[in-house]
């Protein structure tokens, strides 16, 4: 997508090998309850807050309770999603099997753009009220208004949530839906994952 532009080869070999962390230098931690975190060895920072993540996998679900976008990540060996990817692993999950993943985002420039989009189509929503909506993908549901909010999805897929989500997944899944809840400084997204069909972009 957009957000991302062109893939580097590093990156693909990253999707590749990103399965043990210990690895990388990070510190995978099992709190039980499908809840854990991971910490980067590479910060210099001991205060450093980890990376929380809940996992549920009956439902294959991913909860991300805290992920530090702020670190440096020159000095860090992997990416969001590969960080994502490997915790999914750890609890016998690829990425492509996670029904939903549920991630909260700060209401930076492009997830405004899009709220405000939405608030255009519709004109009925009362100034200070929250948006909580579920997108389909545009094109993908013949039954659906989805096509309505085609530059709604557009302004989503150029998130940083987006962009770490699908960059977890191979070809063969994407991001059917997007549930959107909205909080006063934040929104939170629930990206739902689908298998690829072969007309879906």
């Amino acid at each position: 997508m957009r957000f991302f532009g062109i893939l580097s080869l590093s990156f693909l070999l990253i999707r590749a090998n990103a399965g043990d962390l210990e690895d990388n230098s990070y510190t995978f931690k099992n709190l039980g309850n499908g809840i854990c975190t991971v910490t980067s060895q590479h910060s210099s920072d001991v205060s450093e807050q980890s990376d929380k993540f809940k996992i549920n996998t009956v439902r294959k679900t991913m909860t991300v309770k805290y992920l530090n976008v702020f670190r440096n990540r020159e000095s860090d060996p992997l990416p969001h999603f590969a960080i994502m990817a490997a915790v999914c692993r750890k609890y016998d999950l690829e990425p492509d099997d996670l029904n939903k993943v549920v991630i909260g985002a700060p209401k930076d420039y492009c997830l405004q753009e899009a709220l405000d989009k939405y608030r255009l189509i519709h004109s009925d929503i009362e100034e200070d009220e929250m948006i909580d909506t579920t997108l389909t993908l545009p094109g993908t549901d013949s039954d659906s208004d989805s096509d309505l909010y085609a530059d709604v999805w557009s302004d989503l897929c150029d998130c940083m949530s987006y962009g770490i989500v699908e960059r977890m997944l191979t070809s063969n899944s994407i991001v059917g839906k997007i549930s959107i809840k909205e909080y006063d400084n934040s929104c939170l997204m629930s990206y739902f994952i689908q298998p690829k069909k072969g007309g879906d972009e």
